[in-house]
Formats: C-alpha cells, structure tokens, sequence
C-alpha cells in the first residue's frame, strides 16, 4: 500500500545521512551544469561551421580548418563568440561574396563593432546592406565602414542606431542616385538639425523616393524651388541645390512634393 511505500522510504532514507545524500547530489548537478556550461559554446560552434559548409563548394571546403582557425583567432582578438562570428561569416556567404573576401569582409566588421560598441552581427549586416543596395565590391568594406563612423561623429546617432537603419535608406537612396557619401552627410545633417535617429532615417528615405517617381506638380513645385526632381539631379550632385531649395519651401510646398 501506499502507506507502507512511504514508510519504506522513510526508513531507508534515515539509513542514511541525509543531509550528506543532498550535497552529493547538489555536487553532482553543479558538476554536471559546469560540463555543459563548458560545453554548449563549442557545440554552438560546431553547429554554426556545419552551416558554413553549406554555402561553400567543394574547392572552398578544402580550405575550412584555415577558415576555423581564423575564426577562433578573431573570438580571442576581438572579444566577440567564436558562434557569433561564424554565424556572421555565414551571413556574409549567404549574400554571394566568395569565402577569402567574405573573411577580410568579417575582419572590418569586427573592427566596426568593437569601436562602435555593438556586436559584428550588426556592423556586418550595415556593411553588407551598403553593398548590395549600391553595388560594391567587398573591397570596399573599410571604406563603407569609414563613411559609417564619419557620419556618426558629425551627427547625433549611434553607429548601431545608423547600422540598423541602413536598410530603410539604402536602398531608396542608390535607386535616387544619391552617392553613399553624400546619404551619410545628410543623416549626420538631419540629426544634428534635431531629428531623431528614426525619424531622419524614414524623411530622407521619402525625401528620396520622390526623385525616383513623383507627380507632375511635384515636379514643378521642385522646379519653382531651383532644382528638378529626378534621379539625374542627384547623380550630378545636386545634393547642396535640393538642400537649399527645400530650406525655402513653405509648408504648402513641402505638402505637394
């Protein structure tokens, strides 16, 4: 019965010092918790490497252990996880740029993060958006990454505030013909004159997207103001005609446009 279960266990249990029963006990689950504390980084890794395997041919694979090595040696430099590393170098992959470039690519990143103070993840990703919304060369990464803290410096917004909005911009701003110099100076202008980070971030991209398809009033309510709204205007660097235009336009105006 369940009354002689108990007093089974009971007397089996005071058979024994209990107390000492316990702390073996604890001792092994603290033993156990540490292993896996040791353990769950370099399994997080091996995971991440496997996902890595996956974006590289078979000529690539050859040179995995040196990709490895170079990995862990950035995790102690940089003081970034070995698997948030790999998961970036993996994103990197993923976007189409081949493994040698993609690791010099990871190296400029981790720079990145570790003077803006945020994580590679992020610096990374800002870097790569550049990229690909202007057509870059992976050799271009450390003067994306230049550009990048440049703007931070003159204007009011962090490099991770900037980084994660790069995609909001980018894009709008290459269709419109906006140098990607010339898009960092305006953030660091709009943030300076006041404006949130955020909100900045989404008036330029609107800003832009009208020189990339507007109406016809627009068109002449720009031309009343000294410049043209179209993508021409702003691959000829007429950045300093637009500002000075927009700078005398009345609420009416900025409403049509």
């Amino acid at each position: 019965t369940a009354k002689k279960s108990t007093a089974l266990i009971q007397a089996n249990f005071s058979a024994l010092n209990f107390r000492t029963f316990l702390y073996g006990m604890a001792g092994i689950y603290a033993v156990q918790a540490a292993i896996k504390g040791i353990m769950a980084p370099s399994i997080a890794f091996e995971s991440q490497l496997a996902q890595v395997s996956t974006q590289l041919n078979k000529s690539a694979m050859t040179s995995m252990p040196l990709y490895r090595a170079q990995l862990e040696n950035m995790s102690k430099a940089y003081g970034q996880s070995a698997e948030s590393l790999t998961a970036a170098f993996y994103d990197i992959l993923s976007s189409v740029i081949e493994p040698t470039k993609a690791i010099g690519l990871l190296d400029i990143a981790n720079k990145a993060a570790v003077a803006g103070i945020t994580d590679v993840a992020t610096a990374e990703s800002a870097i790569v958006t550049v990229m690909k919304s202007y057509g870059m060369e992976a050799e271009k990464a450390a003067s994306i990454s230049d550009v990048l803290f440049a703007s931070v410096l003159r204007g009011r917004i962090t490099f991770e505030q900037l980084a994660g909005g790069m995609g909001v911009v980018t894009s709008s701003a290459a269709q419109a013909g906006l140098k990607f110099e010339e898009l960092a100076a305006l953030i660091s202008v709009t943030t300076r004159a006041g404006l949130s980070p955020d909100m900045a971030l989404i008036a330029i991209a609107n800003l832009l997207s009208k020189f990339v398809k507007s109406s016809d009033e627009a068109k002449t309510t720009a031309k009343s103001l000294g410049f043209e709204l179209n993508t021409a205007t702003l691959r000829a660097g007429g950045l300093a005609d637009v500002m000075r235009g927009l700078s005398k336009a009345t609420a009416e105006q900025v409403n049509i446009m």
